[in-house]
């Protein structure tokens, strides 16, 4: 009897020992308390090549204890942490009417009612896949990176749902995390960001923002969209969005038609742009009044102006990258991304003026419009700036 008494004295000291010495990562703070099983891909275990191509040296813990140890695959903690979202740019997000896709493809009518996107948070943006990827190597997953997908094509008709979601969403995982987000916009999508951010109320952001990450963002336009609406015909809102803002343009000449010379200021002649549009433009140029990042590529032939033989619908003869004739020399100033002119790029360094919170900006030479989402600098000032800032 008092064998067996000692004996089952004796399995229950192992057992608590086991328990006691057994890996809880819920232990610790910064891990969520819940386990979430989702059974990473392939691509999950490709994350250390790009902590050795970002070069950090202080990997987070999450891949030591997990990603190291291929018996681990069914499990995978996710850290509470500043829930991420995207707001990419123009052209890179499926559109569909019905079951048809109508975006990216050849069609030239749409049935702006019937229209929809992805699944607002879902990411499916492909060309940010390097990105992405780098935030999986610090500990994010799908569980706190998401995306505010939006319908380009018709925004005036979806502004106001698109602002209702995105703000019920940013709330919700801010949340769930325990922390404020951060919001990374590129191209037409930090326009969208910045109006977003410009609409709420102070003490809104001041709750739930983080800091605003913009990435060659469009913000004042740039003349490759005046090109592109009428050679294209793609007379789409966010196109419009896009066109040279007169604030950044000023009396520099844009285009011309029989020899005949405008700026900025006579595109409304042109380009017949809605109240709600004129509104989302105006305002998206103002401080967001949260912490800014702003990273531009520089250096790069630019299209700053054209010329029109007697039409719009003509294919124009290109400046690249300035203007230049007898009146007018500006050299430099178009150099950019390739997309964005220089000016454009650096207006936002301005709401240093218009705000109390911090605007950091870095410029990376010769890093272009959609090339700037691959380089390891861009990739790695985003990381930091997640981390530290």
């Amino acid at each position: 009897m008092c064998f067996l008494l000692l004996l089952i004295v004796i399995i229950i000291i192992i057992a608590l020992v086991v328990y006691f010495k057994k890996e809880k990562f819920t232990s610790e703070p910064y891990w969520s308390s819940l386990y979430i099983t989702n059974n990473p891909d392939a691509s999950d275990y490709k994350l250390f090549d790009y902590l050795q191509k970002l070069k950090m040296n202080n990997s987070n813990p999450i891949w030591n204890g997990i990603f190291t140890n291929q018996n681990s695959r069914d499990l995978f903690v996710s850290p509470k942490t500043n829930p991420v979202f995207i707001v990419p740019g123009i052209g890179s997000i499926p559109i569909y009417e019905g079951s048809k896709q109508v975006w990216p493809s050849d069609l030239e009518t749409f049935d702006k009612k019937n229209m929809v996107v992805p699944e607002f948070g879902i990411v499916n943006t492909l060309y940010m896949n390097d990105l992405i990827n780098a935030l999986k190597a610090i500990g994010y997953s799908h569980h706190n990176i998401f995306q505010a997908s939006y319908n380009f094509i018709d925004i005036e008709g979806t502004i106001v749902k698109w602002c209702e979601n995105f703000k019920n969403l940013i709330e919700k995982q801010c949340s769930l995390q325990g922390f404020p987000a951060i919001i990374i916009g590129h191209d037409l999508g930090s326009i969208l960001a910045n109006f977003f951010l410009v609409s709420m109320c102070p003490k809104w952001k001041d709750t739930y923002i983080k800091s605003f990450i913009t990435i060659n963002g469009a913000i004042g336009g740039c003349p490759k969209a005046f090109k592109t609406y009428f050679q294209d015909s793609k007379k789409f809102d966010g196109v419009k969005l896009m066109m040279p803002d007169p604030i950044i343009y000023a009396n520099v000449p844009l285009f011309s038609i029989n020899q005949i010379m405008y700026t900025a200021k006579d595109i409304p002649t042109f380009v017949e742009m809605s109240p709600i549009l004129k509104r989302i433009k105006e305002s998206s140029m103002k401080a967001p009044g949260v912490v800014v990042h702003i990273l531009a590529g520089t250096g790069l032939n630019t299209q700053s102006s054209y010329h029109y033989s007697t039409s719009l619908n003509d294919v124009p003869d290109i400046n690249e990258p300035f203007y230049s004739d007898s009146k007018t020399s500006l050299k430099d100033y178009f150099l950019g991304d390739n997309t964005m002119p220089k000016p454009a790029l650096e207006y936002p360094i301005y709401w240093t003026k218009m705000q109390n919170k911090h605007v950091y900006y870095r410029f990376f030479v010769n890093a272009g419009h959609v090339d700037i989402l691959s380089r390891y600098e861009p990739i790695k000032y985003v990381v930091d700036a997640i981390k530290k800032y």
